[in-house]
């Protein structure tokens, strides 16, 4: 993180300064004219995709066991629903060096249909249940949130800063933005009018249609093949490293780590793992918690 810190730093220097940046022959991400770190953002979705929850606990250690294994940490968002039902397991991943971000209270709420009070009243239990018991010894800290279904309005916004969220994820590079004038924005931003800063997740112009984004749940309901969601994936890579852009992705353990289910065409978990084998053996990716790429560029913006 020190590293890349320094590299994002550097960058932007040289930028104010009206500089030409080339990385130097030693930097570790590569040399010359190379073409500087790919920030990746992995957000892990531990939600009840159904009322039984199916498939997501076990999906969920599934997916953390195989990024643990590769040396990678990630932000996990939770529902509080999710929380309440598996506050141990939530801590025990936080304890690993994971953040923990707020995903609503349930699967499938609709924030922007909810007033102000609604959707205040909703978040701040949710985000208590997502936090843990801090007299049970089960507490950590929560600094960021998404909407389910990307659903939220002017009233989210507001009540994420009254939170003191610092960020929101519910943002599609290119799709959704808070301002058409951030439509374009790849990278995290400050959101205009608020004080929590905007993560977009990475979108791509793929089979023939503009604007997909990255996420193994919106593949499935679009019946995408693994064939196809492998394909996704690797535009993806080639999107971020075109723009220069951090690479951000969503995937679920009750649909990418449920194997039992989704085991004929729709099975995403091979393409995930040749996604994840294709930026590691690349030197110049760096793997960030969603917290670690808005301190990137909130240290930029300074």
């Amino acid at each position: 993180m020190k590293k890349a810190l320094l590299a994002l730093a550097l960058a932007g220097l040289m930028g104010v300064y009206g500089c030409t940046f080339t990385w130097p022959a030693w930097w570790p991400w590569g040399g010359g004219d190379g073409p500087g770190p790919l920030y990746v953002n992995v957000q892990v979705d531990a939600e009840e995709i159904t009322a039984e929850g199916e498939g997501n606990v076990t999906g969920l250690n599934k997916i953390m066991a195989e990024l643990a294994a590769r040396g990678i940490t990630t932000t996990i968002y939770v529902t509080g629903g999710f929380a309440n039902n598996n506050s141990t397991l939530i801590s025990q991943y936080a304890n690993a060096g994971h953040e923990i971000a707020l995903h609503g209270q349930e699967t499938m709420e609709k924030l922007s249909t909810m007033t102000y009070e609604e959707q205040k009243t909703r978040l701040q239990n949710a985000l208590s249940a997502v936090k843990g018991c801090e007299a049970c010894g089960l507490s950590h800290p929560v600094v960021g949130f998404r909407p389910q279904g990307f659903t939220q309005d002017n009233n989210t916004f507001q009540v994420v800063d009254e939170l003191g969220l610092e960020y929101n994820s519910g943002f599609k590079a290119g799709v959704l933005a808070d301002t058409d004038d951030h439509k374009a924005t790849a990278a995290p931003y400050k959101l205009t009018s608020y004080n929590a800063y905007a993560v977009p997740i990475t979108t791509v112009d793929y089979d023939g249609k503009t604007g997909v984004y990255l996420c193994d749940m919106s593949s499935m309901y679009t019946n995408m093949t693994g064939e196809k969601f492998s394909g996704l994936l690797q535009a993806g890579i080639t999107k971020a490293e075109t723009d220069k852009a951090p690479l951000t992705l969503i995937i679920h353990g009750g649909i990418l780590g449920n194997t039992d289910k989704y085991k004929d065409t729709q099975d995403y978990w091979q393409p995930f793992l040749t996604f994840l084998d294709t930026l590691q053996a690349k030197s110049n990716v760096e793997f960030v918690t969603t917290k670690e790429l808005v301190d990137l560029y909130k240290s930029q913006a300074q």
